[in-house]
């Protein structure tokens, strides 16, 4: 009988198409059978306890629900590997400071509090950066830490040949340059910090038309700035078309100096890659493996002065935007799930 890994999530999510994904396509090269399951399934009378076999895997990946915890010791007993997956810092209390307190509360409800519950059910914990590998090596000796790569599947980078994508560019570029900030609520800060620097902008400039993904929050921040459309924050399966449909000039990914921050995930390059834009990262260790400054991106220290000349520069410069853009690219197909 094949064994089995099970990865148990609330899926469809960006954390599985950037991270679990491929550990899907290694099982399959390894003979094994994979199985994206709910938390809600796994906890279910015709769950995990049915199914899962001496040697089969668990994968958990961000939250692990009440009812699913009973489930999981029994699991433990019967010589099925546990494996904790966590795509952000949601193990150290320490990290939800600076957090929006309702965001804050909902991390420490769903997870943070669960810290030594993790330790003692899981086998191993799977991070996403080299920050959070060192880190938790260092605090959890007794659980072995991998760190995992992002890897792109072939469908979230539709094929544009560099020409066409130009001549959009360039024919956007007579009439105006869309700019936009990609974000949730967590990135509260980072919205604010924004604002002043894209007041700026649309007041020197008369064709700049800026995207804020967000919600009726974001709108407070934003709503005394000409030519500022916020949108809804959509679920993964919405944002992936939305972003299918939408080509951008110029996408923003800033990120403040909170520990918080240090934990996350440069999934964001690959999603404005997709858009064929231009980007302006953060000078971060979250981005700096993937970025090299001035050639598939811009990665800027947090000073708002700077980031104001920059954005400038690429608003008036239409050809070194398409060539950031197109490197951008170029650089998310070297990370392309090769499936066999």
């Amino acid at each position: 009988m094949k064994q089995s890994i099970f990865l148990i999530g609330d899926f469809p999510s960006a954390t599985q198409a950037y991270f679990l994904s491929p550990l899907v396509h290694q099982a399959t090269d390894a003979q094994l059978e994979a199985h994206w399951w709910s938390r809600k399934r796994a906890a279910s009378i015709d769950g995990l306890l049915k199914m899962a076999r001496p040697g089969d895997q668990v994968v958990v990946c961000r939250y692990l629900s009440r009812e699913l915890i009973p489930i999981l010791e029994k699991l433990k007993v019967a010589d099925i590997e546990l494996i904790y997956f966590m795509d952000d810092d949601l193990l150290d209390p320490a990290a939800l400071l600076g957090l929006p307190i309702g965001y804050a509360w909902r991390l420490w409800g769903k997870i943070t509090c669960k810290r030594t519950l993790i330790v003692k059910l899981f086998s191993q914990i799977w991070v996403s950066n080299a920050h959070l590998a060192q880190k938790y090596q260092i605090q959890f000796k007794e659980v072995g830490i991998k760190k995992l790569s992002p890897l792109v599947e072939p469908l979230l980078l539709p094929k544009l040949p560099k020409a066409v994508a130009g001549a959009q560019a360039l024919q956007r570029s007579f009439n105006s340059v869309e700019i936009a900030y990609h974000a949730t609520w967590s990135h509260k800060q980072e919205m604010q910090w924004l604002a002043p620097i894209l007041e700026k902008i649309q007041n020197r400039f008369s064709h700049t038309q800026i995207t804020i993904l967000g919600d009726a929050r974001a709108q407070k921040i934003y709503n005394k700035i000409p030519r500022v459309k916020v949108l809804k924050a959509l679920p993964w399966t919405e944002y992936v078309q939305y972003t299918k449909l939408h080509v951008i000039d110029i996408g923003l990914a800033p990120l403040l100096p909170t520990m918080f921050n240090t934990g996350r995930s440069p999934i964001k390059f690959f999603d404005y890659a997709r858009c064929h834009a231009a980007g302006i990262y953060s000078d971060c260790s979250v981005y700096q493996e993937l970025i090299q400054h001035q050639t598939n991106g811009l990665l800027l220290k947090n000073d708002p002065d700077l980031w104001f000349e920059q954005l400038c520069i690429l608003i008036e410069n239409a050809s070194f935007r398409q060539e950031l853009a197109h490197q951008a690219q170029l650089t998310a197909l070297e990370h392309i799930l090769q499936k066999a």
